[in-house]
């Protein structure tokens, strides 16, 4: 109730100093959006009162300004019974098989918040942008290719958990990210050479510390660029 107390407050003090007419739909929208937030539609009624401030620009002389007043009142006994489910969560399931606890259900439930944190992850640090393919096959392939990106980026945490490295593991990423295979070529030609970005120190003492220094051995290297399809 207080937040939702202080948003109206807010908004009437914005209101009040407007430099320009307000538009009666998206001031009103404004309120919806964050009474559906708070849960309030049904606790608080409101109105908007038309209302002309004069506003001083910093040049030139003071205007009238069209805006409104926000005018609330709050319904008690609205507010009461709302108040009697206050710490109180309930989960409600379709599954009413015997073997479901609530023990379960609750776990379920929570194990959700991996989910949206892995989307998160793969959508910032993996990059993964909105794509335009038709084939399913394809969608699938590029999505595979995602979740693979987000299973090594949990491998690599778990490796620099265990190492005297003091980075997060997009960090790390973004440090080894400017390792790599360049190729070289005339404009219009078949003709290239390829090469790997050379190391850096602090590159390799990562690499090091991460057990992976196979990777800076010009053995490796070299069979990497083998295998090229750029």
């Amino acid at each position: 109730m207080g937040k939702a107390e202080a948003f109206l407050s807010a908004l009437n003090e914005n209101l009040s100093k407007a430099g320009k007419s307000r538009v009666r739909d998206t001031t009103e929208g404004k309120i919806e959006k964050g009474f559906k937030r708070w849960g309030m539609k049904k606790i608080i009624t409101w109105h908007l009162e038309p209302t002309v401030v004069s506003f001083q620009p910093s040049r030139g002389n003071a205007r009238d300004v069209s805006t409104f007043r926000i005018v609330y009142s709050i319904n008690q006994e609205a507010l009461r019974e709302k108040g009697k489910m206050d710490g109180v969560f309930c989960f409600v399931t379709n599954d009413l098989s015997d073997n479901l606890s609530c023990h379960r259900v609750i776990e379920d439930y929570r194990r959700k918040n991996k989910i949206e944190e892995a989307f998160r992850e793969i959508k910032s640090y993996l990059r993964l942008r909105p794509f335009y393919l038709t084939r399913a096959r394809r969608v699938r392939a590029h999505v595979t290719i995602c979740v693979l990106g987000y299973l090594l980026l949990n491998a690599l945490e778990e490796r620099l958990a265990s190492s005297s490295v003091k980075l997060s593991g997009p960090s790390t990423l973004e440090m080894l990210r400017e390792c790599q295979v360049n190729r070289i070529g005339p404009h219009d030609s078949e003709a290239f050479v390829e090469s790997i970005t050379q190391l850096t120190k602090d590159q390799v003492e990562i690499l090091n510390e991460l057990h992976l220094n196979h990777l800076t051995k010009k053995k490796y290297l070299s069979k990497l660029l083998r295998q090229s399809v750029m």
